[in-house]
C-alpha cells in the first residue's frame, strides 16, 4: 500500500457550508420556502457570502505560503529526496547474513513515506557553530564532558580554556571532513536545526527540544535509559531510523530492471564489496594526513541508488533505532543501544553489508558520525483549497 508524503501538514480547510441566517419568524431562504428574506437581509447574506469567498481566497494564498514555508532550510546540508513510499523490506536473498538479533532487524528498509536525507555526513564545519552554542547545556544539563571527542568530535579543540571556555576552534583539520560525536550530541544538533540554528549569546535554548527532549536523557537505578526512543512528531530534522538509512543506502526502485525494486548488499549500488584505498585507487575508506577521514564527497562516483556519498567510509553512522526496548516500573525504557550503520575510514568493509548491525550500549561511542533526515512537506493543501474556491465561486453565481 502506497502512502502519502510524510511532513508537517500545512493548514487546510476541512469543511465549508454557506448557510445564510434565517429570516425573522423562522422563515428560511432554503429550497421550498414561500417567504423570501427581506431585501436588506438578502443583501446582508450576499455580502456575507462575498466576505466568505474573500476569506477563502485569503486562505488559499496563505496555504500556498505555508506549503512553501514548510520546506525546512538546508543550513548547508545537501539533501536528496528518497521517494518510492511503500517499498517492501529486503528479502532474505538480498541480505548478507540474514540473522536477526532483535525484532527491529527482522525486516529492514521499508519506509511508507517520502523523506529527505543529507547526501554526506555532517562535517566539522557544520558541527563547530553547534558546539559553540550547545556546550553549556551539554555540560550542565546532559552532564557530558565538553572537552571530550564525544561532544567536540576529533577535529575541534579548545583554546585558552581557563580564560575563554567558549572559544572552540577547528584543530588541524579541514572543515569539510566528517565529524564524530555521541548519540545524545547528535540529537541535540537536530534540535538546534529544528529551532532555526541560532548562534550567539543566549542561543543555547535551541538545543533542548524540537526533535528530542533532552529532559529524557536520564538513567534509572536499574541502569536502563529513559532517552526518547523516536523523534518528536513535527520534528523537521532527526537522526535517520534504521529503515530510513537502509532504504537511502541500499534500496533501488529499479534494482532488477525498470520498476522492479530490490536492494544491493553494499551502499555503493553493488553486491561487490568496495575497495579500500585513496581516491583513484580505491572506492572507500581513505584517511587524510591528520589521521581523520577524508573530506566528504572524496569518492564522488561511488554512490547509493539515491545519490548518497560516503555511506561506506567516513565514520560509521548513528541511526535513531534502538536494538532493545522494554516496559518496566519506570515506563518504556531501553539500553540506549542505537544501531550504527556503515564502515569507518580505515576499517573493514564488512560493516557496509546491508544487515551488519552494531549497537553500543548507552549510545556513547564517540567514533561515530551521522547524517540528517528531514521531512518533505505534504503537497495536498493547494488542490484542496483550489477545489473549495471553485465550489464557492459556483455557489456565489447561483445565489445571484
Amino acid at each position: 500500500m502506497r502512502a502519502a508524503t510524510r511532513g508537517v501538514k500545512a493548514s487546510a480547510i476541512d469543511a465549508f457550508a454557506f448557510n445564510p441566517s434565517p429570516s425573522r419568524g423562522g422563515r428560511g431562504q432554503g429550497e421550498g420556502s414561500s417567504h423570501p428574506l427581506p431585501r436588506w437581509e438578502r443583501v446582508a447574506a450576499k455580502r456575507r457570502g462575498e466576505g466568505t469567498l474573500a476569506s477563502l481566497a485569503g486562505l488559499l494564498i496563505a496555504s500556498s505560503a505555508i506549503a512553501q514555508g514548510n520546506v525546512p532550510p538546508s543550513y548547508g546540508h545537501d539533501f536528496v529526496t528518497v521517494g518510492a513510499p511503500g517499498n517492501r523490506p529486503a528479502l532474505p536473498s538480498e541480505r548478507f547474513y540474514n540473522l536477526n538479533f532483535s525484532p527491529v532487524t527482522e525486516q529492514i528498509g521499508a519506509v511508507n513515506y517520502t523523506y529527505r536525507i543529507s547526501r554526506t555526513e555532517t562535517t566539522i564545519g557544520q558541527w563547530l557553530d553547534f558546539v559553540r552554542v550547545a556546550w553549556p547545556v551539554y555540560q550542565n544539563e546532559v552532564r557530558g564532558n565538553i572537552l571530550s571527542g564525544a561532544f567536540t568530535g576529533s577535529g575541534i579543540g579548545v583554546l585558552n580554556w581557563t580564560t575563554n571556555p567558549t572559544f572552540f576552534l577547528v584543530r588541524e583539520a579541514s572543515v569539510t571532513q566528517p565529524t564524530n560525536m555521541e548519540w545524545r550530541a547528535a540529537a541535540m544538533y537536530c534540535n538546534w536545526l529544528h529551532n532555526g540554528r541560532p548562534t550567539g549569546p543566549g542561543a543555547e535554548w535551541s538545543v533542548r527540544s524540537g526533535a528530542y527532549d533532552i529532559r529524557t536523557f536520564t538513567r534509572n537505578p536499574d541502569l536502563s535509559f529513559n532517552d526518547q526512543l523516536r523523534h518528536s512528531e513535527g520534528a523537521r530534522y532527526w537522526i535517520p531510523t534504521l529503515d530510513e538509512w537502509t532504504k537511502a543506502a541500499h534500496y533501488d526502485p529499479n534494482r532488477y530492471g525498470p520498476g522492479q525494486e530490490g536492494y544491493w548488499k553494499y551502499p555503493t549500488t553493488s553486491d561487490a564489496a568496495p575497495l579500500i584505498g585513496p581516491p583513484g585507487q580505491g572506492t572507500t575508506g581513505g584517511t587524510a594526513a591528520n589521521g581523520l577521514p577524508l573530506p566528504v564527497g572524496s569518492y564522488p562516483d561511488v554512490q547509493s541508488p539515491w545519490g548518497l556519498l560516503d555511506a561506506s567510509g567516513g565514520y560509521s553512522e548513528w541511526t535513531e533505532t534502538v536494538m532493545f526496548s522494554w516496559q518496566n516500573q519506570y515506563g518504556l525504557v531501553s539500553d540506549n543501544s542505537r544501531i550504527i550503520r556503515g564502515s569507518g575510514a580505515g576499517g573493514g568493509v564488512f560493516s557496509d553489508r546491508i544487515d551488519d548491525f552494531r549497537a553500543p550500549g548507552g549510545a556513547n561511542s564517540s567514533l561515530t558520525g551521522f547524517r540528517i533526515a528531514s521531512l518533505v512537506p505534504a503537497p495536498a493543501t493547494l488542490p484542496v483549497a483550489s477545489s473549495l474556491l471553485c465550489l464557492m465561486t459556483g455557489r456565489r453565481r447561483r445565489s445571484r
